[in-house]
């Protein structure tokens, strides 16, 4: 099976869409409710990546998430998002440019540390 990546790069001959990856054969075998659930997991983590941060804390990020990426939690969202750094800043910013890389999944007990830490607010150029 072929897939086209985030990246652009094709992985096979062809691409296979998403909604052509057989997910209903998977688990077949086992209980009904473990069927489903398997299912929906594999749905979800479709062109995600399971990472760690520095910090021990465990979450799924877009597949083309990278080592020394930065996860946020931003003022009034209700995911973390990934952002990459981008090298140089504008002579006038003292804070640096990251590009989105996309929305993540972070263990609870990460928001629960981020929403009591008393500095947390930091400015962020988004390009």
């Amino acid at each position: 099976m072929g897939s086209l990546r985030s990246d652009q790069r094709v992985i096979g001959e062809s691409i296979l869409p998403f909604e052509d990856i057989p997910f209903h054969l998977a688990a077949r075998e086992i209980t009904p409710t473990y069927k489903i659930y398997i299912q929906s997991v594999l749905r979800a983590c479709h062109s995600r990546r399971f990472f760690i941060t520095d910090t021990g804390y465990m979450g799924i990020a877009p597949d083309n998430a990278k080592i020394m990426d930065h996860v946020y939690i931003c003022a009034g969202a209700t995911v973390p998002f990934v952002f990459r750094r981008i090298d140089g800043k504008l002579p006038e910013q003292e804070e640096g440019q990251f590009r989105l890389i996309g929305e993540c999944h972070l263990e609870k007990m990460a928001w629960d540390v981020f929403e009591n830490a008393p500095n947390a607010l930091e400015y962020l150029e988004i390009v």
